[in-house]
């Protein structure tokens, strides 16, 4: 997709029809919607040695940060914007912009879905956001921590508390060494059908991207959703990574073109998926993911990939 904000809320086909329906409530004519909360399972991972937690992502303890009230825009080429807390969005409209030790909070409740750091812009190429803290103050639907189709880095990256962690619809993205947990599940979505499909990360389009050596957890629809709802998908590499919960961890989307650069090696998985032991799943026909080096987490145990329909 070229341009602008991406505002609808990317719902995702679903290789398994009980991956697509888990947790969908959806309310009766004339019947007040239940917008309560629902956690996934606990994680299974041991979060130890080298897996990103939150004493290595976000902002460093210690830091010292002042306090900018409302929306920033960043417009200004070369820019670095550090040691605030943002209680509003951080909007990169400008290109080569770095935004290290700062946190990002949200401000009112939105009236339609949002990236509390949303990188769309034309100008708004080759950025650096590192030792970042994403986590809205207000709990709301609306709320998604990353929006992003423009090439950059995403690095040491704390992210809870919203509907999607990190939505990519563009090439050359690198998301590295970042925490990202305890995502928000709503029994009701104004902006999907029924209950909300929140990921760790969902990339909808795009090529070159890497999703390398990060912590995903804590979301209840996938950890990695992989669709082609904005465009094709390739050259995708989903390595050394610790990974679970999910009704699937790893989802790859049965919709679109066929997607050939496809990896998904070397990562761990904790086994508190919804489907019993699903790791991975995808359509063999759909693409040329051939894994290799994934284990579980509780025994080394090799990771199978489970067929979609």
């Amino acid at each position: 997709m070229a341009g602008g904000a991406y505002r609808g809320r990317i719902i995702g086909a679903a290789l398994l029809v009980v991956v697509a329906s888990v947790g969908v409530t959806s309310a009766g004519a004339g019947a007040a919607a239940d917008n309560s909360l629902i956690a996934p399972k606990p994680s299974t991972l041991s979060i130890v040695n080298k897996a990103p937690n939150a004493a290595t992502t976000g902002v460093p303890s210690g830091t010292s940060l002042r306090i900018h009230k409302g929306d920033l825009v960043v417009r200004k080429a070369g820019a670095v914007v550090s040691g605030l807390e943002v209680r509003g969005r951080v909007i990169i409209s400008a290109p080569n912009v770095t935004v290290r030790n700062t946190s990002i909070r949200g401000g009112k409740k939105p009236r339609f879905g949002i990236g509390l750091l949303t990188i769309v812009s034309k100008r708004a190429r080759d950025f650096v956001v590192e030792d970042v803290t994403i986590r809205p103050r207000k709990v709301s639907p609306n709320f998604d921590a990353v929006k992003v189709n423009r090439r950059g880095v995403l690095r040491r990256l704390n992210i809870s508390g919203t509907v999607d962690g990190v939505l990519v619809y563009g090439s050359g993205v690198r998301i590295e060494s970042s925490y990202l947990h305890d995502f928000r599940h709503f029994r009701f979505n104004p902006n999907q059908r029924g209950g909300s499909h929140d990921d760790s990360i969902q990339v909808v389009a795009g090529s070159g991207i890497r999703i390398v050596g990060n912590t995903l957890m804590g979301a209840r629809n996938a950890a990695v959703m992989v669709t082609q709802d904005v465009g094709p998908t390739n050259d995708l590499q989903i390595n050394d990574n610790w990974i679970d919960n999910g009704a699937c961890s790893v989802n790859f989307g049965s919709g679109g073109p066929y997607q050939s650069g496809i990896q998904v090696n070397n990562n761990r998985f904790g086994r508190a998926q919804i489907v019993a032991d699903c790791a991975i799943i995808r359509r063999a026909r759909s693409s040329d993911l051939r894994p290799v080096g994934n284990v579980w987490d509780s025994d080394d145990a090799p990771v199978s990939v489970s067929r979609g329909s």
